[in-house]
Parts: structure tokens; C-alpha cells; sequence
């Protein structure tokens, strides 16, 4: 088993999420992403993206903090939904 761990202070608030990889060939192409909480003084929520063995491919930091599950998540408009919703499509003449 692979696991992640940053330090004693940051601890994951959520599930994981598999997001996978729309031309990915193996069954575990794509990202893992995860919301973590830094319990120290000042430290700021993030989310981590994760690849397949686990190494860290990028993270993003908040000024507030985050909602400790995906589907609590609000959005103000369904113009961000459309965003995360409209991967590229493979047409039938790509198969």
C-alpha cells in the first residue's frame, strides 16, 4: 500500500477523490485529489494532487477555509459547473 504523508500537523478532512485521466490507458491513469488541514497557527486548508505512486503533482491554498467534503461544495453560477463538467469529448472517428 502508498500512502502520503506531508508532517505531524497536516491531516486529511476528506475523502480521496479519483479523477480519472479522460485518454488514460491504465485503469489508475489520472489524479487523486484530497482536502487536508494544517492544525498549526495560521496555516492555511489546501487540497493536494496526487499521481498514481503518490508523489505530489501540485497543491491549492485558500484564504478560508474549505468545506471538508466535495459535495458540500456551493457555486454561485452554473457557468463553474459547465468548467468542471466539459471535459474533452472523444468524438466516434477517435475510437
Amino acid at each position: 500500500m502508498i500512502f502520503w504523508k506531508q508532517d505531524e500537523f497536516t491531516y486529511p478532512v476528506g475523502e480521496p477523490l479519483f479523477i480519472p485521466n479522460p485518454e488514460g490507458v491504465e485503469e489508475d491513469d489520472g489524479i487523486v485529489i484530497c482536502s487536508f488541514v494544517d492544525i498549526r497557527p495560521d496555516q492555511k486548508d489546501f487540497l493536494l494532487f496526487l499521481n498514481k505512486d503518490m508523489t505530489e503533482l501540485g497543491r491549492a491554498t485558500f484564504d478560508q477555509e474549505i468545506p471538508i467534503a466535495y459535495h458540500g461544495v456551493f457555486l454561485k453560477s452554473s457557468s463553474q459547473v459547465q468548467e468542471i463538467q466539459n471535459y474533452p469529448k472523444k468524438s466516434n472517428s477517435d475510437n
